[in-house]
């Protein structure tokens, strides 16, 4: 029989185990944390995994975004079927009182409501109409405090500070050192606006090029020692604790006419026993790169990890291999125990 409603949870890969939830003998047991409990039909399980911009749980779409950076995603399955929207809406308000919630303290889920209403948005959330009247006041009163601040400024001393050519930032802490205030970037870009005061800031591509032309000659050194344009920046930076990227090192280099040996891999030349180790223990290209680099002491980019895992016969599509063959299997596990779950849960509350 096909079931038009459910209820779903989403489990944490990452964190295996025994989590057992009871209350008066009833409840639900994983071998994963769970994050989220959900109600809907169709692929609405499956709908978090998109990160729409108009969810407004962070909570959920962070602990989604940091399980997919590893390679991996969330465990989703149905622990309850019906042809009733309502029980489906019951057995979810139930799984979250029961195991708690993140922003109450009270438990690990993600949801940001008891649940029960249908969703976990501010257009179904019982309380809409008294959170927007607090969001508007709060609203108000960034508002009031802005005005407030730009009509103490000190218009000298912030201009003295401004024309020395420091960004927003810099002229905000300084003039908040120097007048003790607690003045914010937003109040000095519309205090600036207001008074129709503009002036020339040098863009990050001039002060990359004065910084470079400076230290030229450290600069050279190191783009002769056959490493990689993104290892050579790396390294620059950190000699001068700059935030420089591979896109000004190139456009300076054309414009004064530097040339460089050209890089060269040599994927031939790398350890495969440990690049094969960590391809298996579901490492990206990138965590393998950074990795070897630290062991080793290397300064390689992915190219030659990539290529290598190439002429190995080993496929990657650039975020590593994906499912472990164990997580496959515990995957297979619990969607065949679906139905005996749904069973269980016929039993307890009906």
């Amino acid at each position: 029989m096909i079931y038009k409603y459910y209820t779903y949870v989403y489990l944490d890969p990452r964190k295996p185990g025994k989590y057992a939830y009871l209350e008066n003998g009833f409840g639900v047991d994983f071998d994963y944390e769970p994050f989220y409990i959900g109600a809907g039909k169709d692929n609405r399980m499956y709908n978090h995994l998109e990160m729409n911009k108009k969810d407004n749980n962070t909570i959920k779409k962070g602990k989604i975004k940091h399980i997919q950076e590893i390679g991996l995603n969330p465990i989703i399955f149905k622990i309850y079927e019906s042809n009733n929207r309502k029980n489906a809406l019951d057995i979810e308000k139930f799984l979250v009182k029961l195991i708690g919630r993140i922003n109450n303290k009270t438990g690990c889920l993600s949801n940001m409501t008891d649940a029960g209403d249908g969703g976990d948005t501010l257009s179904n959330h019982l309380k809409k109409d008294e959170i927007n009247k607090k969001v508007r006041e709060a609203k108000e009163r960034r508002t009031n405090k802005i005005l407030n601040e730009i009509k103490n400024i000190d218009k000298d001393l912030m201009l003295s500070i401004y024309n020395e050519n420091l960004s927003l930032e810099d002229t905000r802490k300084k003039y908040n050192k120097n007048k003790g205030t607690k003045f914010t970037v937003k109040s000095l870009r519309i205090w600036l606006k207001d008074n129709n005061i503009k002036r020339y800031i040098k863009n990050f591509k001039e002060i990359s090029e004065e910084h470079f032309l400076k230290n030229n000659k450290i600069l050279i050194e190191l783009l002769n020692a056959n490493i990689s344009v993104n290892a050579t920046i790396i390294k620059y930076n950190e000699m001068f604790d700059t935030k420089f990227d591979s896109f000004l090192l190139n456009t300076y280099c054309k414009k004064y006419n530097i040339k460089r040996p050209k890089y060269k891999s040599q994927p031939n030349k790398l350890n495969d026993s440990f690049i094969i180790d960590l391809y298996f223990l579901n490492f990206t290209i990138y965590d393998i790169m950074k990795e070897y680099n630290m062991i080793f002491n290397t300064n390689y980019s992915s190219v030659p990890f990539r290529q290598r895992l190439n002429l190995l016969n080993f496929p990657n599509n650039g975020a590593g291999r994906g499912m472990t063959k164990a997580y496959k299997e515990k995957l297979n596990f619990i969607i065949e125990n679906q139905h005996k779950k749904k069973e269980f849960y016929d039993k307890i509350f009906w």
